[in-house]
């Protein structure tokens, strides 16, 4: 809390201090306040793009990312932080971009898995809803009502009967 209110402080009074900035992101991203780390991280990137540490920067910047589940987006920016100079020279620093990396990238593959699940199914229910309402269209053309029905496409549930008969 010390820390936050230091750099906060620092930031109060010089508002273009890209550093303190990204010290105030480094605090968030451990409060797991990832929109606050979010948007000092990016600031302290507008305002010096050239810093030696701007690497650091786009790590911290990635992390908040991966934190608000915009995985595609953080591993952006991770491969970005691997471009930067101070990336390259720092092993550690290069390690944890990677590590934070490979898990930003198989969190994507995740949510894009469940996505695709989750269009499968709206998929199978619009087409069963479709068949269902072509059953309906039929029976509602016919002449003779009394006739019998020919045999169903797809036997439709309790629920679907009651809805059918709610309609007439």
């Amino acid at each position: 809390m010390l820390r936050r209110r230091c750099y906060a402080g620092a930031l109060h009074l010089d508002a273009n201090d890209a550093r303190a900035s990204a010290n105030l992101a480094a605090v968030f991203l451990k409060q797991k306040n990832w929109m606050q780390a979010f948007s000092y991280a990016a600031a302290a990137m507008r305002l010096e793009p050239d810093a030696p540490t701007i690497g650091k920067w786009h790590y911290r910047c990635a992390r908040a990312l991966h934190g608000l589940r915009r995985y595609d987006r953080a591993v952006q920016i991770y491969d970005r932080a691997l471009a930067c100079a101070d990336a390259r020279a720092d092993p550690r620093l290069q390690s944890d971009v990677l590590a934070s990396k490979k898990v930003s990238a198989a969190a994507a593959a995740r949510a894009a898995a469940r996505s695709d699940h989750h269009a499968a199914e709206v998929e199978a229910e619009t087409r069963r809803v479709e068949r269902f309402f072509e059953a309906y269209q039929d029976v509602a053309a016919r002449p003779d009502p009394t006739a019998p029905m020919p045999p169903p496409v797809f036997a439709p549930s309790a629920d679907d009967l009651e809805a059918l008969h709610l309609q007439e």
